[in-house]
C-alpha cells in the first residue's frame, strides 16, 4: 500500500491498495445536516460559564458548528479552518455567507494557513475529524498542533461517531484501508472511516498534556471535553 499526499495543501490522499486506486476525498466526509452536532449547545454553555471567547473549529466542515456558536450571540469569535473544496456545494457557500455576516467574530482559513499563523486560543473543537482522516500520522499532526494553540486551563472538546448503521459490515461495500475502511467505490473519491475507541481517544489526548473535563451525551457519538494542563 503507497500513498501520495502533500500534507495540509489539500484534501485528497491518494492511495494503491491492491490492484485499486484510491482517492479519499476528507471534506465529502463533511455533512450536510442543518443543525449543529449533538451535544454542541452543552459545550457552548460550559465554554459561555469559563469565560472562553476565542475558539478554534478544526476542521469546520459546511460550517454547521460554527454558525451555531455565532448564532448564540455569547460574545464568540470563531476561527473556521477547512479546506477550499469543503465550499463547492450551494449549502457550504450559503454558510459561509451567513458566518461572514458576523464580522470581527468569523474568520476562516486553510489547514496551510493555519500552520503558519500561531495563533493561541481559549477552546478548540474536533467534530468528527480525526475519524476520517485515513493518515495516523497526520491525526497526530493535527492533534498535536492543535493542542499546542492552548494554554493551561483551555478546554478540547473531542466528537467522533460510533456504531453508526452506515458503517455496518454488509451495508454498503467497502474496502480496507490503514486502520480503518474507505467508503464510496463507485465514485470518483472516496471517505474513510476510522471508529475510535475512548480508550484510543484518551491514549491520544491525555499524553498532549490534558485531563478528562467531562464526558457529553450524545447518541452514537464519544464527546469528550478535556482541559489543558
Amino acid at each position: 500500500m503507497t500513498c501520495d499526499r502533500d500534507a495540509w495543501q489539500s484534501p485528497y490522499y491518494r492511495y494503491k491498495v491492491d490492484r485499486f486506486d484510491v482517492v479519499v476525498k476528507v471534506t465529502d466526509s463533511a455533512p450536510t445536516f442543518p443543525g449543529p452536532a449533538p451535544g454542541l449547545d452543552k459545550v457552548a454553555t460550559v465554554l459561555r460559564e469559563r469565560g472562553i471567547m476565542r475558539i478554534l473549529d478544526f476542521g469546520a466542515g459546511k460550517l454547521r458548528n460554527t454558525l451555531y456558536l455565532l448564532r448564540r450571540h455569547w460574545g464568540f469569535n470563531l476561527n473556521a479552518v477547512e479546506f477550499k473544496e469543503c465550499f463547492e456545494t450551494p449549502e457550504a457557500r450559503k454558510n459561509l455567507a451567513s458566518a461572514e455576516r458576523f464580522a470581527g467574530s468569523f474568520r476562516l482559513e486553510y489547514p496551510s494557513q493555519f500552520l503558519s499563523n500561531g495563533e493561541r486560543y481559549d477552546a478548540v473543537l474536533l467534530i468528527n475529524v480525526l475519524s476520517v482522516i485515513p493518515d495516523p500520522r497526520d491525526r497526530r499532526r493535527v492533534l498535536s498542533e492543535c493542542a499546542s494553540r492552548l494554554g493551561t486551563g483551555g478546554l478540547l472538546f473531542w466528537m467522533s461517531q460510533h456504531d453508526e448503521p452506515h458503517y455496518y459490515p454488509g451495508v454498503t461495500q467497502r474496502l480496507r484501508l490503514n486502520d480503518g475502511w474507505c467508503y464510496s467505490l463507485h465514485q470518483r473519491s472516496q471517505t474513510f472511516f476510522h471508529e475510535f475507541t475512548t480508550g484510543e481517544i484518551d491514549a491520544l489526548v491525555l499524553r498532549r498534556g490534558f485531563k478528562e473535563h467531562s464526558r457529553i451525551l450524545a447518541k452514537h457519538h464519544h464527546a469528550l471535553l478535556y482541559e489543558r494542563l
